[in-house]
């Protein structure tokens, strides 16, 4: 029971942003735009601009807990580069006449000023983006899975390549994704840096956590 539950605090990913903070309520997504098309995106990528530099990091004053990062930010892929369109952040609003008196404001030029869009360049991974009817969701840990989902694979903000997925050819894609990424000396690192720490149990879990969680460890995709 302890590992089934750690496995879930841990980011067992099952599609959704896996966060210790989301297990009070669903996290409000950023979105992405991606050739006219706007997703929701699965995470956050500007949590290490932020870490980074928290003094360009904005409040308002309304909490939700459905924000705990408490801004939403807007991407764009343009000309084949990653870039940060906007950034909000929630204020109190008195004079709403519906049930959540608050608004949204744009703190975009406030933190990057005298530009309309910057370009994330420090980021590199595969985003994954929900392109279909969601189809299970489970509250604590926020897995949802859907029936389709667009990949992107970034490299340092540049745009490399894209993939469809059905959820069935997706998750066959992360076991031979799994299986690729075994047999590297990442693989290797990330194993025995896990291995050392008791909350993680036998070598069988371990293998277990790293396969489930194989998205987050992998920045580009190892198999075609």
């Amino acid at each position: 029971m302890k590992k089934t539950i750690l496995l879930l605090l841990l980011s067992v990913f099952s599609i959704g942003i896996s966060n210790a903070e989301n297990l009070v309520s669903v996290q409000k997504s950023d979105t992405i735009i991606y050739q006219g098309t706007a997703y929701s995106l699965n995470s956050y990528l500007l949590k290490p601009f932020f870490e980074k530099h928290p003094e360009k990091k904005l409040y308002g004053d309304v909490f939700t807990t459905d924000l705990f990062r408490g801004y939403v930010a807007q991407f764009e892929i343009i000309q084949n580069q990653l870039f940060v369109t906007d950034i909000k952040i929630k204020f109190s609003d008195k004079e709403s006449i519906d049930n959540y008196p608050y608004k949204w404001v744009s703190v975009y030029d406030q933190i990057f000023p005298n530009t309309t869009k910057t370009k994330i360049d420090w980021h590199s991974g595969i985003l994954i983006l929900p392109n279909g009817e969601m189809d299970n969701y489970i509250r604590m840990g926020e897995a949802q899975t859907y029936s389709d989902y667009l990949l992107l694979e970034i490299e340092n903000g540049n745009f490399k390549e894209t993939r469809r997925y059905s959820k069935k050819e997706f998750n066959r894609f992360k076991k031979r994704q799994f299986k690729k990424f075994e047999k590297t000396n990442k693989y290797e690192e990330l194993f025995i840096n896990l291995k050392s720490n008791d909350d993680f149990g036998d070598d069988k879990f371990i293998k277990s956590y790293i396969s489930d969680s194989v998205m987050e460890f992998t920045s580009k995709f190892l198999v075609e």
